[in-house]
């Protein structure tokens, strides 16, 4: 069960997945991170596109003002929130060592939710909390959007994906503040120094149902 609660900075805390889940994986393969841009297919940048040159379905419309979780709908202010910019990043540090990854939906989808076992394609950007920019999706010599494709539930990133992406709806932006453990725990990666928690703001482009 998914409970959402809200924090003075408008941060929900994700519980643990259900037993079915990957819960205890820390890290990937160094070829399927979202920090090693693969795993990324040339599509064009909107949800149309890229659910056709993906091979993936999408149905977006961001005008709802509710999330659909497991077993409960909490509905959100109609007003947009306002999230902290990447100099104000230092402020997450106090869920250094929370137990689960925590969100805000920046957008809501209305589109399909995201649940264990879905392919999902998403545009993402990654950053320690120094404010530092580590990995972003990216575009090819064309500008067509490279998005991150995986399957929720392989193990394939981190558990702080896993646990933050499921319950996403197409259409969605969402931002996670990932605690260390959830992230890449004491194994510096590139340039993502041990023990970091990881921000990253995400969103839902398109879904492919198990």
């Amino acid at each position: 069960m998914v409970i959402k609660i809200r924090d003075l900075i408008l941060i929900v805390v994700v519980v643990a997945l259900s037993a079915g889940s990957i819960v205890g994986y820390l890290s990937v393969p160094d070829d399927s991170s979202p920090g090693n841009g693969e795993n990324q297919s040339s599509v064009t940048a909107n949800d149309t596109d890229i659910a056709n040159a993906a091979n993936l379905d999408t149905n977006t419309d961001s005008s709802g003002l509710s999330v659909q979780g497991a077993s409960d709908t909490v509905p959100l202010t109609s007003t947009k929130p306002t999230l902290p910019a990447p100099a104000d990043f230092g402020q997450y540090e106090k869920y250094h060592n929370a137990e689960n990854t925590l969100y805000v939906d920046e957008v809501v989808g209305r589109g399909q939710e995201a649940s264990l076992g879905d392919s999902v394609a998403m545009k993402y950007t990654g950053w320690l909390t120094t404010g530092e920019m580590f990995d972003q999706t990216r575009n090819d010599e064309n500008g067509k959007l490279l998005p991150f494709i995986f399957k929720l539930g392989e193990g394939r990133v981190i558990q702080g994906w896993e646990q933050g992406v499921a319950g996403m709806r197409v259409g969605g932006k969402r931002r996670l503040v990932i605690p260390a453990a959830l992230a890449y725990g004491p194994t510096p990666r590139d340039t993502i120094p041990a023990n970091s928690m990881l921000i990253f703001d995400l969103e839902l482009l398109a879904i492919q149902p198990q």
